[in-house]
């Protein structure tokens, strides 16, 4: 039998797990793909399989995402768990998944896909539809050790003659966090949350619909084992903004996983919050996406960030939007973005 595009079946899940650990050498457990696949509240995601003899060979999803689009809400799906094992790539068959996943969008009222490969991803993406390719995303990193900082550069357009005493002065800078008054460690995200994303919305073009039900679910329900800061007021009855940090443990980095300020005086607090955190978990560093208008971005090289090169790029592929949905979508200028809306952390 040749090999075949196809919806998953029961007992799949088992397969793609197998699969995910041969391609890319680490377990991952029912427990994180039943709550990435099955637990959204936006609904299941769609997978794709490439199947031979009924043995899953390749795999790709999309995760139902809501998002605010100008003055109303459309449902994304972001691309991720891209996988083929070897001996089963090309002829053709990254383009096939795809494009059996962009059906399954249509039926299911999908706008549009995204995503944030790197270059051989893209270019494979472009070789399936036209790509809307917004941008590429801005990353931003506060270093805590020069040795760590001058080896993360090399990549960067930062000449080496000049790294040393452009490290030195950064890293004096850091040793200074600022007030986190205001701020605490919470379980969960509450109401609190819906208020604030009520209250923020009306200023954001295109961002993903951060109420409460998304926002535990992405984090405070994940295995990844986030942390979650408010910031507080009105004696604890409402909330400023919220800050989500993520520690990768190999690495010894950490990421503002995800950030949201009502203005920008609430944005220092949070920014002094992740820092702190940072610091007593040990990192070398502490890293930030911000695709926005300056909310979070604007206040970022102040505080000690560092903008290095991202491979990433924020592309889109458009499955029914209108030529208004896609206007908006394509400006850059427009996105209010960070790290958790993708699948890297």
């Amino acid at each position: 039998m040749e090999p075949y595009i196809c919806d998953p079946e029961p007992g799949d899940d088992k397969r793609i797990l197998e699969l995910f650990d041969r391609v890319f050498e680490k377990g991952r457990d029912r427990d994180h793909w039943s709550w990435e696949n099955e637990q959204n509240p936006q609904g299941e995601s769609l997978i794709a399989l490439l199947k031979d003899s009924g043995e899953v060979r390749g795999h790709l999803s999309l995760q139902p995402t809501l998002f605010k689009v100008g003055e109303e809400e459309l449902p994304g799906g972001l691309r991720l768990n891209s996988m083929i094992e070897e001996g089963w790539r090309g002829e053709g068959r990254f383009q096939a998944l795809f494009r059996h996943l962009l059906e399954r969008g249509k039926e299911r009222g999908l706008f549009f896909t995204y995503g944030f490969p790197n270059q051989p991803a893209l270019k494979a993406l472009r070789r399936c539809e036209e790509v809307l390719e917004v941008a590429q995303v801005p990353r931003f990193v506060k270093f805590y050790s020069g040795a760590k900082a001058a080896e993360h550069l090399r990549g960067t357009r930062v000449p080496r003659e000049l790294a040393a005493a452009a490290l030195s002065v950064l890293l004096i800078k850091n040793r200074f966090s600022g007030s986190a008054r205001g701020t605490v460690e919470i379980p969960r995200f509450d109401e609190r949350f819906d208020a604030l994303w009520e209250r923020v919305k009306g200023e954001l073009k295109v961002a993903v619909v951060r109420d409460s039900a998304y926002l535990n679910w992405r984090f405070a329900d994940s295995p990844n084992g986030y942390r979650l800061f408010a910031l507080e007021a009105g004696g604890g009855e409402q909330v400023r903004g919220y800050v989500v940090l993520y520690r990768e443990e190999e690495r010894g980095l950490a990421h503002i996983a995800d950030f949201l300020a009502e203005d920008r005086e609430a944005v220092k607090p949070l920014l002094s919050r992740a820092d702190r955190a940072a610091r007593q978990e040990g990192c070398w560093a502490l890293s930030c996406w911000s695709l926005d208008d300056g909310r979070l971005s604007a206040q970022l090289k102040p505080n000690g960030y560092l903008r290095v090169k991202s491979p990433n790029t924020l592309a889109l592929v458009d499955i029914r939007c209108s030529a208004e949905q896609r206007g908006l979508l394509q400006d850059p200028a427009n996105w209010y973005l960070t790290i958790g809306d993708s699948d890297y952390v």
